[in-house]
């Protein structure tokens, strides 16, 4: 009567495994890539199988051998490393779950939860989404999920098995940072005041528009004005922090430090900060972030804040002469 986990040492795996525990289960987890440590204080109450869900053996002789009843089936490539690797993902995705969906079949499984997404939806979605809202996925990672979601309906009317299906938005956790996937570092660096961590991790996205930036820093902004942090540090931080965040990811410092502006100016005026020292905490950490880039960066960024329309020049130009003044001060003191 064991419960199957795919995916089982991954995040939101894991958690399941521990809930799982606590209940009494008797528990699989089949993973291509053991993450040992999320299991650490229960791998003597779960037995951990190794192998691709790609491989129809592999899937069958986990299932039989194990006498599973229910599935979890959570494994998979995310979105991300799925845009960068369709064929993986298509052989993980997609032949993964039907591997899943068969061998359920074929040992008399009575339940399998199958784990979709959000990014089966993607055009011409309102801002309510239910059970009649149109798929139509922009992603590849999308694209599998939905294709999965229609098998499991199939094999449930054809053969009966309970299948059912979640489809999650954006999950995030502490410590969990998957390469492209912005939310996580965006809300642990909001916490902790830098925003480089979210620019780099989202460097994919953020580097071709100043959007993504604007909305990066604003969000961030948010979060920190919750987890009780000083509004105008914060806005200071993250604004720097995308700049040189940017920078590594090879994007436009010019707009991304006017994108950054706009969006701390926003944000603090959603969480009551005052306009302008908002602008000014802003200027004045997009300038320290060029200026430590080197100095044609920092010329360029101040060119690019004085020449925008939407800030207030007066404010912007006091902000970037008190900037540079803190500047030449610290390099008299030879700091």
């Amino acid at each position: 009567m064991a419960k199957l986990v795919t995916g089982g040492t991954g995040y939101i795996a894991a958690e399941l495994a521990h809930i799982l525990v606590e209940r009494g289960e008797e528990v699989v987890l089949f993973d291509i890539f053991i993450n040992e440590y999320r299991v650490e204080d229960i791998k003597n109450k779960v037995k951990i199988v190794r192998g691709d869900l790609g491989n129809f053996p592999e899937v069958a002789n986990v299932v039989k051998d194990n006498g599973v009843t229910e599935i979890y089936h959570m494994g998979g490539l995310l979105t991300m490393v799925s845009e960068g690797n369709p064929w993986a993902s298509f052989r993980a995705n997609v032949i993964g779950t039907y591997n899943v969906l068969e061998a359920a079949r074929l040992f008399s499984v009575k339940k399998m939860m199958f784990t979709s997404s959000i990014g089966t939806y993607g055009l011409g979605i309102g801002d309510v989404i239910d059970d009649l809202t149109m798929q139509r996925p922009t992603n590849f990672y999308g694209v599998g999920k939905l294709y999965c979601e229609g098998l499991g309906r199939w094999y449930m009317n054809k053969f009966g098995l309970d299948f059912r299906s979640i489809r999650y938005p954006a999950t995030v956790g502490p410590n969990v940072r998957t390469p492209g996937h912005w939310m996580p570092p965006m809300i642990e660096d909001a916490i902790s005041g830098v925003a480089e961590g979210a620019i780099e991790g989202a460097s994919d996205i953020v580097a071709s528009t100043s959007e993504a930036v604007k909305n990066i820093v604003h969000s961030a902004i948010e979060g920190a004005s919750e987890a009780g942090m000083d509004v105008l540090t914060a806005v200071r931080n993250v604004a720097r922090g995308a700049v040189s965040g940017t920078a590594k990811v090879g994007g436009d410092i010019a707009l991304a430090s006017v994108a950054a502006v706009e969006g701390a100016v926003e944000a603090a005026g959603k969480v009551g900060a005052d306009a302008s020292e908002a602008v000014r905490a802003a200027v004045i950490g997009v300038i320290h972030a060029a200026d430590n880039i080197g100095s044609e960066a920092g010329a360029t960024v101040r060119k690019a804040l004085m020449n925008t329309a939407s800030l207030p020049r007066d404010v912007v130009k006091k902000a970037i002469g008190g900037s540079a003044k803190k500047q030449s001060a610290t390099i008299a003191r030879g700091q």
